[in-house]
């Protein structure tokens, strides 16, 4: 048997397509699917961590850092910790 070419798939439709179409019309409801939810979740924890890295960065930076620490600082968590605290007890 030749494989249907993307020409006769478009003009003609697929058969193996259409044996296989979930039911309900062939649309597949994502968002009554645990997994969806989850991933927002998680993305809206990311984004929580991105903006706190964020905020982070732009406390250092206003110190007066350099460019240098103030990207090793978006990227480490113990570098941010560091210089933060350094900042506190300077007292600014």
């Amino acid at each position: 048997m030749a494989d249907q070419t993307s020409h006769t798939i478009l003009t003609q439709g697929d058969k193996y397509y259409h044996e296989a179409k979930p039911s309900g019309g062939g649309v597949i409801p994502f968002a009554n699917e645990p997994w969806r939810t989850e991933i927002q979740e998680a993305h809206k924890r990311d984004m929580a961590l991105h903006q706190s890295v964020q905020e982070a960065q732009q406390r250092i930076k206003a110190d007066g850092a350099p460019h240098i620490l103030i990207a090793l600082a978006g990227e480490d968590g113990e570098t941010r910790a560091y210089l933060i605290g350094l900042i506190e007890q300077a007292g600014r």
